[in-house]
């Protein structure tokens, strides 16, 4: 009887189309799915660098499942909450957690916020500094489960209720909020909202989010 460990190279048939998977011509085992796989199967093995293993490669389905381009936005009580995710593009991944006040319009990138931080990031990047608004993440599977840990976290209105937006509150206390400048439907920059005589008014229909 063969057992795995008498097998060569040469005998190791694909998992997923059952030709053989022939190691010697760019073949292999992807080490995310574990399957053996010719290379019409793996595709062109792409690099997925990790402090594990800087040099790994797992096949393009793999890499295919792990790529996110997400922008998620939930509403609370007092703030809408907005995840930009992406590493579809890029061997690393940036994510980002936008907030932003319903009653005054002012928003923040707050991804590096010390709760935000110890809520989203920690239990998974257990330790690391997030020096600023963009979290840069190079292991995809991680990343995936970042953004899964995130989205979960926010659709919990609750723990949204509880938690998260009192920890806003401090935030948006020390002042480094800022109005969104989003163009007026009704105004070009050199006119002004009939109504309150802004550029951009936060008070009516007629202006987008400004600074009053």
């Amino acid at each position: 009887m063969t057992t795995e460990k008498e097998l060569s190279i040469d005998d190791l048939i694909c998992n997923r189309c059952g030709n053989n998977a022939d190691f010697n011509k760019s073949g292999g085992n992807c080490p995310e799915c574990g399957d053996d796989l010719c290379i019409e199967c793996a595709g062109s093995w792409s690099e997925t660098a990790n402090d594990d293993d800087p040099g790994c490669a797992i096949c393009d389905a793999c890499y295919l499942k792990q790529s996110i381009c997400l922008e998620h936005t939930v509403k609370g009580n007092k703030y809408t909450f907005t995840i930009v995710a992406n590493n579809k593009d890029d061997t690393e991944g940036i994510f980002e957690i936008h907030a932003k006040c319903l009653q005054s319009g002012k928003t923040s990138c707050v991804t590096n916020n010390n709760s935000v931080i110890a809520w989203f990031i920690h239990p998974i990047f257990e330790n690391e500094e997030v020096e600023g608004s963009t979290f840069i993440v190079t292991d995809r599977s991680k990343f995936r489960e970042l953004v899964d840990r995130a989205t979960k976290l926010l659709e919990d209105r609750y723990w949204v209720r509880k938690y998260l937006e009192p920890a806003m509150d401090n935030d948006r206390a020390a002042g480094e909020w800022e109005c969104e400048t989003e163009k007026s439907d009704y105004a070009d920059p050199c006119e002004s909202c009939p109504h309150h005589g802004e550029t951009t008014c936060s008070n009516c229909q007629f202006g987008g989010l400004g600074k009053r």
